[in-house]
This record gives C-alpha cells, structure tokens and sequence, in this order.
C-alpha cells in the first residue's frame, strides 16, 4: 500500500481575538493506485483471477476556513 497524505495550512491574524485559519488537505497525493484483490470466483471463466477494482481512492483534495472570534 501507497499512499502519501500532506497538509497544510495558514493563520492570518485580523484583530488580537480574531483568527482566520486556511487548511488544505491531499489525501493519496501521489495518485499510486493500489489496486484491490483479484477476482476469487472461479465460476466465470473471463473475470477469475483479475483486477479490476483499487483498495483505495484516488487523490482527493479537500479545503478548510475556520474563524474564531
């Protein structure tokens, strides 16, 4: 399995009880398919034994704005 999660973020200050905080978040940034188990099911002739699913999603990319007064 490999996956590579960073994140990031930024506060930027507007008064002295004021905060704005920027977050962003990759999840899987390398996009690695990590591919599932193949097929078990040894009825079906033309699907036995393949691929044909991944064990975890793509890069997904997710942002965040958090103000605390």
């Amino acid at each position: 399995m490999n996956t590579l999660d960073a994140g990031i973020f930024k506060k930027f200050r507007f008064a002295e009880k004021r905060l704005l905080t920027f977050r962003a978040e990759i999840f899987n940034a390398l996009n690695h398919p990590n591919w599932a188990n193949p097929e078990l099911d040894i009825s079906s002739v033309n699907t036995a034994a393949t691929i044909s699913d991944i064990s975890k999603p793509m890069r997904q990319v997710q942002f965040a704005v958090r103000f605390d007064f």
